[in-house]
């Protein structure tokens, strides 16, 4: 005897109209047409199974019958589609409604009629060894119901109820939420859209008060754009006459501003104009030159700061090449495929004849990106242009606050760099060391001879070196240096022991620091930072009870 599975009707109350649903319910034995309960239909069991033959056969035409529904949505008119279904629904007696409600599903729109059809030929129920079948069904059932919520007011909301009420997957929900839509952006496109859509109303309100300010604060000395939209001008900056300093910022690291805050061309030309500017600080990052541009002069322009990649920061400055500039500060970031050419023609930027005050640093993703293209800068390309700063007073350069940017350098360099800058009072080079080329101890002998005003001296050195001569043989120095920082490999004790007295011949005032080695050293010594892979890393303890034994 073939199983079948039954027909559970649900009850649904949507509009006022009540609508029965046919689901699929688990493997049991059909109800009889009449609706009775299925413990009533105990003896009437035998008369199934000999009219079984008979139901399949029945069965198999009423799937001919939903295949003809399906047919009349697509290829016959509303009117034929309303007449078929009325006969459907008087042949299949599986469903059955209220009069009252018959009566107002009858004159309801060919669509709903569609409906009413599919939902009694969904009364035939699927062989219990034929799960495609049923799954078909279901498929038809669920798209009449979609066809009718579109297609009438009134089946709308029962019909979406009926969608809704059981799914196969989540995948209907996932739909509804718009990242599982749309391809996912990634950050940047993601900040520029934010960008267009929140910097309206306010790029808007900027140009009302810079408009205002220009007018009502003509005595202004000091100003600070922050978040400028580009299609401000500052043109009218120069009804400013006293103004003395200016900072454009905006740009953040997320990139959320970079329409902001980039001065141009055209910017750089209005602020030429006013004769007492004397700081000028701004982000260059979208800086475009026009061809052939002509160099810039400021009458009373002494110290400049910039942020950008390195062609932008050079473009500006090349600019500036003829204005008595004193202090210049770069702040180094992304912008600019990885090149050493890069590097050294922003050095050679740098050769200002008056300059007092240089500064550079690398920001810590731009490290990153170096070290990554392994990129590696020579010492005897980057300091022959600066040699010309003869009034030179402070130097740093950070080019290694996250990562070891590599710099070859050797006592030779040194030499010539305390030679050419005498008036030297602040001198840091922090940098990632080469063991083909790095300065020694005797490097240092050059800052004491050639720079007496020397305070602070920041520099990588090989301490393991061996010294050529002795303490004693050195000549009595009376150098005033206070600060003495070291970069380079590890020093081993018995170096240390060497060097101390070599150091404090040198600088022996040397102010107490962290670390000391012998009778007489006073001095600071770091060891090269070294990003070690977890791969490589060792672990300080074994177990737990070692563990707990060294906090004891």
């Amino acid at each position: 005897m073939t199983n079948f599975a039954h027909g559970r009707e649900e009850t649904d109350f949507a509009r006022g109209n009540h609508v029965r649903l046919l689901t699929c319910a688990s493997r049991t034995k059909p109800d009889d047409d009449d609706g009775a309960p299925m413990e009533q239909k105990s003896e009437e069991e035998s008369d199934e199974t000999d009219d079984e033959d008979q139901s399949v056969e029945d069965k198999e035409d009423n799937v001919d019958e939903d295949q003809s529904v399906e047919d009349k949505e697509d290829n016959v008119d509303e009117d034929q589609s309303v007449e078929d279904e009325e006969d459907n629904v008087d042949d299949d007696k599986a469903v059955e409604e209220d009069s009252s409600d018959s009566d107002e599903c009858d004159k309801a729109t060919p669509a709903v009629k569609i409906f009413r059809g599919s939902m009694q030929n969904s009364r035939i129920v699927w062989m219990s060894d034929s799960a495609v079948t049923f799954r078909n069904k279901v498929c038809k059932l669920r798209r009449t119901l979609f066809n009718a919520s579109l297609t009438c007011r009134a089946m709308h909301e029962p019909a979406l109820d009926a969608l809704w009420r059981r799914l196969d997957s989540l995948d209907p929900i996932f739909k509804l939420i718009r990242s599982f839509r749309h391809q996912p952006q990634p950050g940047s496109a993601r900040d520029k859209e934010y960008k267009q859509q929140h910097s309206v109303d306010k790029a808007h309100a900027m140009k009302i008060v810079w408009q205002d300010l220009l007018s009502g604060a003509p005595n202004l000395q000091s100003l600070l754009l922050r978040d400028m939209p580009t299609e401000l001008s500052l043109k009218g900056v120069q009804n400013l006459k006293q103004l003395r300093t200016i900072r454009v910022d905006g740009r953040s690291d997320c990139g959320l501003f970079d329409h902001t805050a980039s001065l141009s061309y055209r910017d750089l030309r209005a602020l030429s104009h006013l004769d007492d500017l004397v700081d000028l600080r701004a982000n260059v990052h979208g800086i475009v030159l026009p061809d052939k541009s002509a160099p810039l002069f400021f009458k009373s322009l002494q110290r400049v700061e910039l942020k950008g990649p390195p062609s932008s920061i050079t473009s500006v400055l090349t600019l500036l090449r003829h204005v008595p500039l004193q202090h210049v500060h770069a702040h180094v970031g992304l912008g600019d495929r990885p090149r050493r050419e890069r590097y050294e023609a922003l050095f050679r930027s740098f050769s200002f004849p008056d300059l007092r005050h240089l500064s550079m640093q690398f920001e810590d993703e731009l490290q990153r990106e170096n070290m990554e293209a392994e990129i590696v800068l020579d010492a005897q390309a980057l300091i022959p242009p600066l040699l010309g700063c003869s009034q030179l007073v402070h130097f740093e350069m950070q080019l290694s606050n996250y990562e070891n940017q590599i710099v070859l350098m050797d006592n030779d360099d040194l030499l010539d760099v305390a030679e050419a800058w005498p008036r030297l009072e602040y001198f840091g080079w922090d940098f990632g060391y080469h063991q083909s080329r790095i300065p020694t101890l005797v490097g240092l002998h050059a800052f004491m001879k050639n720079c007496s005003d020397l305070r602070y001296l920041r520099i990588t050195l090989d301490v393991n070196a061996p010294l050529p001569d002795t303490p004693e043989s050195l000549p009595i120095s009376g150098h005033g240096l206070k600060t003495l920082v070291l970069y380079g490999p590890s020093m081993w004790p018995p170096n240390a022991k060497k060097a101390a007295p070599y150091i404090t011949a040198l600088f022996p005032a040397i102010k107490p620091r962290n670390y000391s080695y012998g009778s007489r050293v006073q001095f600071q010594i770091r060891p090269q930072r070294r990003v070690i892979p977890w791969s490589e890393r060792e672990p300080i303890y074994s177990s737990a009870s070692e563990r707990h034994s060294i906090w004891r």
